[in-house]
């Protein structure tokens, strides 16, 4: 079930949250469209552990380690930049002029011309090597390029180009340390085509081609276990999400639907699978949001075929899963007004965990103080009675 903390303090400044990011051991980063930020330690007793303020409107943020370090798209000044939330300051070796020289050309560029090649990137990290991959286009439109950068490169780890082909190409992290996924979101009924990038193994990446067609709208590409991706789907008809699964290593296929019945299941036939925030194999679980008449996120246990919790969220609510993947963020995120001083000089936001039968009972026993009264043993026996009842 989910486990919610709610979060509350008020600032001296109005501006609202444009990203939040995750870190383990509950430490959530808050940075605001005005530039100021916040460190915010949820174990520790003063909360707000670092303050200050950075460049304003970064519309891409990611973590970039599980500790301290997020990497982020500065457009006015075309640089990739790391901060580290500790230290408080830019990481310099990390700093990377952008676009990069390939897809600029040769020719020098005005800055206004650099700012349009921003229009359509995209941006990924891969939190476990420190890695930053960056998808761009050149100045004609023609080719996309996917550049991957890290500390000890002067330029760039790994690059490589492809045509666009009147495609949208998206990315994703498929593992942290090294896999990434090339895709286009537009499901034709045709052949579908995906890479799969080893940047570590690799120069570039394997071209897989996968027979099945189907129509509809790919909503994202992730890992399924090894050497196989998920690729969650709202198709045409019937307008029930579905789930493709590739083992891309031996070339074999499986294709799952969400069960949409039950009481506990998937609200109604009518609704649209909007993102997938994570798929924890481990756990065997997916965290989703879906709309139909309301806006939920769900957590849908795979080997069940069900989902096992839900929760309502606000239509302007924005969600994150910490870096450790042990607890998500929900906070607001959009507001009717753009300008500064109609925002409220607080910020409110939620951490959900998940907790299974063990640990929910555990809770139970440490809030009733039945553990002080009985004891360990006794209460450790209770806990196994209880975790052993269907």
């Amino acid at each position: 079930k989910f486990c919610r903390l709610e979060r509350l303090f008020d600032h001296e400044f109005t501006s609202p949250i444009e990203q939040v990011i995750g870190f383990k051991n509950f430490r959530v980063f808050l940075y605001y469209e005005n530039g100021n930020y916040f460190l915010d330690d949820i174990q520790e007793e003063d909360d707000i552990v670092a303050q200050g303020k950075i460049e304003p409107f970064i519309s891409e943020m990611l973590p970039l380690n599980s500790t301290n370090l997020v990497a982020y798209i500065d457009r006015e000044n075309c640089k990739l930049k790391v901060f580290d939330v500790d230290k408080q300051q830019i990481v310099e070796e990390f700093t990377r002029n952008l676009p990069t020289q390939s897809a600029l050309g040769a020719a020098s560029v005005e800055i206004e011309k650099k700012q349009k090649i921003f229009e359509q990137i995209e941006f990924e990290t891969l939190p476990g090597s420190e890695r930053v991959v960056y998808l761009e286009k050149n100045q004609d439109g023609s080719q996309q390029i996917l550049t991957v950068f890290d500390r000890n490169s002067q330029n760039f780890f790994k690059q490589f180009s492809f045509p666009v082909d009147n495609q949208v190409w998206k990315i994703s992290a498929i593992n942290n340390t090294n896999l990434i996924a090339i895709w286009h979101s537009v499901l034709n009924k045709s052949e579908i085509k995906l890479k799969i990038w080893d940047i570590d193994a690799q120069e570039r990446p394997q071209e897989i081609n996968i027979g099945a067609t189907f129509g509809g709208s790919l909503v994202q590409v992730r890992a399924w276990g090894v050497g196989k991706v998920a690729l969650l789907y709202n198709p045409d008809e019937p307008p029930i999400p579905n789930i493709f699964i590739y083992d891309y290593q031996n070339q074999k296929e499986e294709k799952l639907s969400l069960n949409t019945t039950g009481i506990t299941s998937w609200p109604s036939a009518n609704s649209l699978l909007q993102e997938c925030y994570d798929t924890n194999m481990a756990e065997k679980t997916l965290l989703l949001k879906g709309r139909a008449s309301d806006q939920r996120v769900y957590v849908y246990n795979i080997a069940q075929g069900q989902v096992i919790d839900s929760l309502v969220e606000d239509k302007d609510s924005a969600v994150t899963v910490s870096v450790d993947r042990t607890y998500f963020i929900s906070y607001p995120q959009i507001y009717e007004s753009r300008e500064f001083e109609h925002y409220p000089s607080i910020t409110k936001y939620d951490v959900y965990t998940l907790m299974d039968n063990r640990s929910m009972y555990l809770y139970l026993l440490e809030d009733s103080e039945l553990l002080e009264k009985y004891g360990t043993q006794i209460c450790k026996s209770v806990l196994q009675v209880l975790c052993s009842q269907p």
